[in-house]
């Protein structure tokens, strides 16, 4: 599945993948540098949650420590569920005070 937002951009995957994979953050991940804090949230349809776990699986590969925060079932603007909204939000302002 590809991100609804995507599209719009870059168009259909099956008529452009060269512009899905030119977008990708995933073959940058052996110059990372510092701390890194992935949020994923499982039900988004616009940023969906495979692509995150492709750049996981590409620091993974190049030996780069980073860090997932998983929102199970959380949509990409947390419609209807403050919780998931206020833990997402105190746990990267923990993250940029931890690591900053």
């Amino acid at each position: 599945m590809v991100g609804m937002s995507t599209e719009v951009y870059l168009g259909l995957y099956k008529d452009h993948p060269e512009r899905f994979d030119a977008a990708s953050n995933a073959p940058l991940a052996g110059n990372l540098k510092g701390k890194l804090l992935i949020a994923v949230q499982t039900s988004d349809v616009n940023t969906p949650a495979h692509g995150a776990f492709k750049l996981v699986s590409a620091l993974i590969e190049n030996g780069k420590p980073h860090d997932v925060l998983i929102l199970p079932g959380a949509n990409h603007a947390f419609r209807g569920d403050i919780e998931y909204r206020r833990y997402f939000y105190e746990s990267i302002a923990a993250y940029f005070k931890e690591h900053l």
